[in-house]
């Protein structure tokens, strides 16, 4: 490889890089939101006693449900850099 391909091969690289931190921070951002309504609504069921179960356990597959939603989105971008690591080493 000669060094203009080089060089821009590190480009692309610190490119895609950059793009993946910035959907990590996204991801980690979300994820704070999420925990403080979760801290939220687990404050607020225990100090108003339980009257409809179904309306908890409705919240709860909801919460689950927007859980499994983001933790595909962090395995989707963890899942990019393998490419481009691939790339790099030239496997």
């Amino acid at each position: 490889m000669d060094n203009e391909k080089l060089t821009d091969l590190a480009f692309e690289i610190s490119n895609s890089l950059t793009g993946l931190n910035e959907n990590m921070k996204s991801v980690l951002d979300k994820l704070t939101q999420h925990e403080s309504r979760i801290s939220h609504l687990e404050q607020f069921h225990t100090q108003q006693p339980q009257t409809n179960n179904d309306d908890f356990k409705t919240e709860l597959l909801k919460l689950l449900a927007r859980a499994v939603t983001i933790g595909l989105v962090v395995i989707g971008s963890l899942s990019g850099a393998g490419t481009i690591i691939a790339k790099m080493f030239g496997v």
